[in-house]
């Protein structure tokens, strides 16, 4: 071995160890912000619950998903949760899975530079895999839920990696990884045996692929996920604009071409591809060929009227990253050779700058410091409703607001509240059934998605958990600050403590506690409040009695501002925690709204409380 060679190998070997502990870095930091946002209640949808009740039914033998109301393959083909459940029996399924995807999703890097070092100088190759793991799209994916075709991005690197050093066995092993992710990464798959025949290659790396892919697609999407998800699961009607059936969306993609252009080259999806490509200066562009694979997936999201799949903020990125950086290492090799000097350093400073940019114009830095809780009060509160969850029974059927899912999905029975709300399934036009084994209902009043106008919210949806508490009595057997765990108790007994009361006008509001009530418009007035004793976790009882002199179906949103000496604390509640809001409450009667605040950084009892009670109306309680 020659001294040029010792040279090249132990510059090989130093490049090497800088990618794999970047790698460990990135999953190290990545495994601590989601068991963080685990920890704090940060997972505010229920993909991550849902496939860790899924995981959890797969160790227990089933294939059932009560979250969902289906067995998990019909709502996405992703036989890749049997591989996976195994890892999860160390910790819990929830962080089992967020381990794995942070580590997958690490380990992209690696492929990455053993790909660029096979067509670029090494300081290049290096500088790829440390641009993946700067990657904003990639943090925003690793960030939200857990998603197994996330880990699809990883396999699909592996799979360019062995493509491309023309090894068949390993390349079929990622593919087949890839295959297993979800339902439309098979079509990727089909798309690698044209990929092969742009390349002039011949035999097995066409038809294994197509074949493979093709077949696989077709049996996912018409036999299986059908038949499981039994209708209750309409992907088409993300497409519905275009036709009730695949071959009518189709023929109308080519009947109306320009309504087609309105939809996938709106502002937002273009915004969406330049967010995608901005980070690594456009530069995948130079290499058009390298993204035949991902053209069916890449019209799937351009054509789909569900506006999150034109958002960085998702997940929905996962496929398209091993397309856009191996493109990028191409085109990389195809600018150096260009100008190799010169173009070196010029190329280098457009894709500093142009991370920069990408990470100081996002809000990705504050999403993954924000996961910490350096406020006292927020570990307090979190801490107070992870005793409150883990006092309920591993056995119980539980309903739960988005936020509380992934705590409580290591159990046969959890449903998700907002299919009670709504009384009808995600992205589904099938009602759903009201459930009548519910042991505990677990809600938080101020859930952003549930109740949000943005999110599920509707002004008459409060009837349908009217009529879950129908099936009663219900105890309250936790409450504070909108979070409330409701535990139903055997026909004939007598609750300790209710939600609301409707009681008729007593003679006067003199044994209520004053308040000022700032908003309303007057069509419900605030008599007083009425406060208790705090327990051991700072938590005060607060009772507001509201009267309504006549009908109407304003809805509200309230801060209540209390005060006290030098002491004040603020608290957004909802009246009657969603279950009875303003609109469903009956006029010429007074309301007894019970709820429970925590007075954080506040010891002893209250000596001149004063409070004042903000209202904020919800316009589209009035809407049809």
């Amino acid at each position: 071995m020659t001294a040029a060679d010792s040279g090249t190998n132990r510059a090989s070997l130093i490049a090497g160890l800088a990618v794999a502990a970047g790698a460990i870095l990135y999953g190290v930091v990545f495994t601590a912000a989601t068991f963080a946002r685990y920890a704090n209640f940060r997972y505010v949808d229920f993909d991550l619950a849902v496939h860790t009740q899924s995981v959890w039914n797969i160790l227990h033998g089933s294939l059932d998903c009560a979250i969902l109301g289906i067995p998990f393959l019909g709502n996405h083909m992703v036989p890749i949760l049997f591989l996976l459940a195994p890892f999860c029996t160390v910790l819990d399924p929830a962080r089992g899975l967020l381990l794995i995807q942070s580590a997958v999703l690490a380990a992209g890097a690696w492929g990455l530079f053993l790909i660029g070092r096979r067509v670029l100088p090494l300081p290049w190759a290096v500088a790829w895999a440390f641009l993946y793991l700067m990657y904003p799209p990639l943090w925003y994916t690793n960030l939200y839920e857990f998603h197994p075709v996330v880990l699809a991005t990883t396999f699909l690197i592996f799979t360019f990696h062995f493509y491309q050093q023309q090894t068949f066995r390993p390349y079929l092993v990622f593919l087949a990884l890839a295959l297993l992710c979800q339902e439309n990464v098979a079509l990727m798959v089909a798309g690698f045996g044209v990929l092969a025949l742009f390349h002039r290659r011949k035999g097995r790396w066409v038809w294994v692929p197509v074949l493979a892919g093709a077949i696989y697609f077709v049996l996912a999407t018409t036999v299986v996920m059908p038949r499981l998800n039994q209708g209750r699961m309409a992907f088409g009607l993300l497409y519905q604009y275009l036709g009730q059936s695949p071959g009518e969306i189709i023929l109308n993609i080519f009947r109306h071409p320009i309504r087609v252009a309105e939809v996938a080259f709106c502002p937002e999806k273009l915004a969406f591809l330049g967010a995608l490509l901005t980070p690594v200066a456009f530069l995948g562009l130079l290499s058009p060929a390298t993204f035949i694979p991902l053209l069916p997936v890449l019209a799937q999201r351009l054509l789909s009227a569900r506006a999150t799949e034109a958002s960085i903020l998702f997940h929905y990125q996962a496929e398209f990253i091993p397309f856009i950086f191996v493109a990028s290492i191409e085109g990389t090799r195809r600018v150096l050779a260009w100008k190799p000097a010169s173009g070196s350093r010029v190329l280098a400073a457009i894709l500093v700058a142009a991370t920069a940019l990408a990470l100081s114009r996002n809000s990705i830095l504050d999403l993954l410091v924000g996961n910490r809780t350096p406020d006292t009060d927020v570990k307090a509160t979190c801490e107070i409703r992870w005793q409150a969850l883990r006092r309920i029974p591993a056995d119980a059927h539980v309903a739960a607001t988005f936020r509380y899912l992934p705590p409580l999905a290591g159990r046969a029975s959890l449903y998700s509240l907002h299919h009670i709300y709504t009384a009808r399934y995600t992205l589904s036009t099938e009602p759903y059934p009201l459930p009548q084994d519910i042991d505990f209902v677990v809600l938080d009043a101020l859930d952003p998605l549930t109740f949000s106008p943005h999110g599920f919210y509707g002004p008459q949806y409060h009837r349908n958990l009217q009529a879950l508490l129908a099936q009663g009595p219900w105890d309250v057997v936790d409450q504070g600050d909108g979070f409330v765990v409701l535990h139903r108790l055997p026909r004939g007994s007598t609750p300790s403590w209710s939600l609301v009361e409707f009681r008729a006008p007593g003679p006067n509001g003199s044994a209520w506690h004053p308040a000022e009530l700032d908003g309303g418009a007057g069509d419900i007035q605030l008599i007083g409040v009425r406060l208790g004793e705090s327990d051991p976790n700072g938590c005060l009882p607060l009772t507001l009695c509201w009267t309504k002199p006549a009908q109407t179906d304003n809805d509200y949103d309230l801060l209540v501002e209390l005060r006290d000496g030098t002491y004040a604390c603020w608290t957004h509640l909802e009246p009657g925690n969603r279950i009875w809001p303003p609109q469903s409450w009956p006029a010429g009667k007074w309301i007894l709204d019970h709820q429970r605040i925590h007075l954080h950084g506040h010891s002893g009892p209250l000596r001149t409380p004063r409070i004042k009670v903000h209202l904020r109306p919800i316009p589209e309680a009035s809407s049809p």
